[in-house]
């Protein structure tokens, strides 16, 4: 059985990637990209040059080749690599932190990912104010890990790993009531209060 372990405040869980003869209940379709071929994740910080890159290089690392996993920043400090201290963790799980541009969130980068994964409830906001039919598959890191780590989370359907995380996807949006809840649902800024303590003009 494939597994990927999920964070939040509220302990770990995760989001099983075991084939299963359960169907998808009926609820809302989640907008994605692309029903076919690989699964595409976007995570989504302020500078691009330490949360979103290191959740970028280690969901990657996790999900395999199946998966293609990529990040921006509402703020980027465009062309840099990842911060220094984020690099030096990587590299002692043994994850390459090489290769790596700081790059601009732009509207495209949202439309074409399957899942959103913003580090705060900010970002969140912030990719949904470009993009609001992009909402149920925009979940923020730690809210996602408390959606489908709770126990009564269904039974993810799918024969690869590709359709498993869309089937996920789907269910995760017509079950975000469910979880231990938690005050907020925010990876702090290791560089401290950023653009998101403040309003800021979003760029498309």
């Amino acid at each position: 059985m494939d597994r990927v372990q999920a964070t939040s405040r509220g302990g770990t869980g995760f989001i099983q990637l075991q084939p299963t003869a359960a169907a998808a209940g009926e609820g809302q379709l989640v907008f994605v990209s692309s029903s076919i071929g690989a699964f595409r994740i976007l995570t989504v910080c302020t500078a691009n040059i330490c949360r979103s890159p290191a959740a970028e290089r280690l969901l990657a690392d996790a999900l395999g080749a199946e998966v293609r996993v990529s990040s921006a920043g509402t703020h980027a400090l465009v062309g840099e690599p990842i911060d220094h201290s984020m690099a030096l963790r990587l590299r002692r799980r043994g994850i390459r932190d090489e290769g790596f541009s700081a790059r601009q969130l732009r509207t495209l980068h949202t439309l074409r990912a399957d899942l959103v994964v913003p580090l705060t409830t900010w970002h969140r906001a912030n990719v949904l104010t470009r993009v609001s039919s992009a909402r149920n598959k925009t979940f923020t890191l730690l809210e996602l890990a408390r959606i489908v780590g709770a126990p009564e989370f269904p039974d993810v359907p799918g024969d690869t790993v590709p359709k498993r995380l869309r089937a996920m996807v789907r269910l995760a949006a017509r079950n975000r009531a469910i979880g231990e809840y938690v005050s907020d649902d925010d990876v702090p800024d290791p560089y401290g209060p950023g653009p998101e303590t403040a309003e800021a003009p979003l760029s498309s």
